[in-house]
Parts: C-alpha cells; sequence; structure tokens
C-alpha cells in the first residue's frame, strides 16, 4: 500500500520538467507504477520535502492508497515532527507561530508572512531540545503543511534556520555555524518522523529517521565548543 524512506538532502521528492533525480523517479524505476493522481510528473507523491530537507518520506502505491492519504493530509490527522538547529536564543522553552503564509511579492520563489485577509493559515508549535550560546536545536511540529512554512516561520521570530539560503531573520543575518564549525552545505532541517493511519487497516502507523550526520557534526561541536544550558 505505501513505501516510506528517508530521502536524503539534495534529492528533489518527485520529477520536475529539467529531468533532475528525484525519490519518486528512483522508486519508479526500483518498484514499477505508481498511481499517478491528478498532478503528472508526481507518481505517488502524496507530501514533498524540500530538496535539502531530509527524512521520512511516505509515498503511495496504490490509487486508493493515494486518495487515503491525500485525506489524512487534508484533514490533518498525520502528525509530522522535524528537528532543526537554528541561530539564535529562543525566548522561551516552546511557543507556537500563528501566522498566514503566501507568496512573496518581492521575491515570488519565496513564501513571506502576510495577514490574515492575504495569507493561508499557518501554524507551527515549537519546542527547544537543547540550547547553545547563540543556537539552539528545537523540536518542531507544523500543525498545516504550507510551502516552506517551517523555515519562514523559524526566521519570522529570529530563529531562522542554519544555512538556509532563502530565509533569514529580521536584519538579514544570514545563519551560518561558525568557521570553525563542520561545513553545513543545506539547511539544517530534517523530517524525524511520520505517524498517519494505515490506508488498509486504518490503525495507526509510525516511522522515523535519525538525524543524519552533517547535523549529528554540527550538534557534537556545538555541544563541544558552544556549551550545553
Amino acid at each position: 500500500d505505501v513505501l516510506v524512506v528517508c530521502k536524503p538532502a539534495g534529492l528533489l521528492t518527485h520529477a520536475n520538467r529539467d529531468g533532475d533525480r528525484s525519490v519518486s523517479g528512483a522508486l519508479l524505476e526500483s518498484h514499477g507504477p505508481l498511481p499517478e493522481g491528478d498532478i503528472p510528473l508526481r507518481a505517488g507523491v502524496v507530501h514533498r520535502l524540500d530538496r535539502d530537507t531530509s527524512g521520512v518520506l511516505v509515498v503511495a502505491r496504490t490509487e486508493d492508497a493515494l486518495k487515503s492519504l491525500q485525506a489524512a493530509f487534508r484533514d490533518r490527522v498525520v502528525k509530522k515532527v522535524y528537528e532543526g538547529l537554528v541561530k539564535g536564543a529562543p525566548r522561551f522553552d516552546s511557543d507556537w507561530v500563528d501566522a498566514p503564509l503566501g507568496r512573496s511579492q518581492r521575491h515570488p520563489d519565496r513564501q513571506s508572512v502576510l495577514s490574515a485577509e492575504e495569507g493561508r493559515e499557518a501554524l507551527t508549535y515549537w519546542e527547544v531540545m537543547e540550547r547553545f550560546d547563540g543556537y539552539a536545536h528545537l523540536r518542531l511540529e507544523p500543525k498545516t503543511g504550507r510551502t516552506h512554512q517551517l523555515r519562514v516561520h523559524l526566521a519570522s521570530i529570529d530563529l531562522a534556520i542554519v544555512s538556509d539560503p532563502l530565509y533569514r531573520s529580521k536584519g538579514g543575518r544570514p545563519a551560518h555555524l561558525p568557521p570553525s564549525a563542520p561545513a553545513m552545505e543545506r539547511h539544517a532541517l530534517h523530517a524525524a518522523s511520520l505517524s498517519f493511519p494505515h490506508p488498509r487497516s486504518g490503525a495507526e502507523v509510525s516511522f522515523s529517521a535519525p538525524l543524519p550526520g552533517d547535523m549529528q557534526a554540527a550538534l557534537t561541536w556545538l555541544r563541544a565548543e558552544r556549551g550545553r544550558s
């Protein structure tokens, strides 16, 4: 009924018109035909992760599974948990970001926080897993599924994700690790776990993926050089 994969950073979720490698393309090669749905080039795709976001991704293998999972995401019964490294000092141990999102007028390839009249509802819960001097390791739960939601929401509260090339905290400060830290070649965001009702049985199933090596190396460096608090 489904395939669940741990997507590496740098790989598209679904095919594009340029022919870049994608999860759905690789699965078509290894597992044969996947349901097309209503959108071309998105064989089996139920939800997406940004190219440079790693982690858990579910793909439908049948038309019935595709419709069931699409309904589960639409009805917000899917639980998504991410982990991210951010630059900044969180004011609280946990909080909500309730800020509508939509396409940026200045940068059409990006999303931005808009007024309630202009944007679509977007809601994110976050909590601190570890604090460091000038950085933090966060657990993130998006309650809606807007494009770039976590990246935009965190930047809007001055907690931009480390190495994010598009979304920066107020004032335009880049959110990089210090030069002596291990190289972080992509934004430090990872889809850690995913829970959803199984399309056939209806029972809740859960899948998780450990932090990839680049984020683990960054955390190890932060613990050693920026102190845990």
